[in-house]
């Protein structure tokens, strides 16, 4: 007999695991969360990138670019010493392929990305760069 057969297999509206994302469903009561447009539970302190998340999918999961803070750049030989905008960018050319990006990107991208996206979409008072 076959013990997994009565095992249990949680369903899954993400096609990414997202046992290691930041999505904040358990710490925290449904009814004091922000609900993105895919139906998934952010924490106040994660709020931010359940609305870029939904603001990704009213605007059809578009293909962006957009630059961060200044990092230091580290002399690469035949390169002077340099400070550049960390470059990001979520999605490409056609919207195919853009919604898994836009969710996967959004769940495990650092607070630099996180933070510029949201001025380029102008989510926040700051001037996009």
């Amino acid at each position: 007999m076959n013990s997994r057969k009565n095992a249990f297999t949680p369903q899954r509206t993400s096609v990414f695991d997202t046992t290691d994302c930041i999505v904040c469903t358990t710490k925290i009561s449904r009814s004091s969360a922000f609900k993105d447009a895919l139906g998934q539970y952010w924490c106040k302190e994660h709020e931010s990138r359940g609305k870029l998340l939904s603001y990704a999918a009213e605007h059809g999961y578009p293909a962006i670019q957009f630059l961060g803070e200044v990092k230091p750049c580290y002399p690469v030989q035949g390169l002077p010493d340099c400070d550049r905008p960390m470059k990001y960018a979520i999605g490409f050319g056609s919207d195919k392929g853009n919604k898994e990006l836009w969710e996967f990107s959004v769940m495990h991208g650092n607070d630099d990305m996180i933070n510029a996206a949201i001025v380029h979409v102008g989510l926040s008072e700051e001037k996009a760069s």
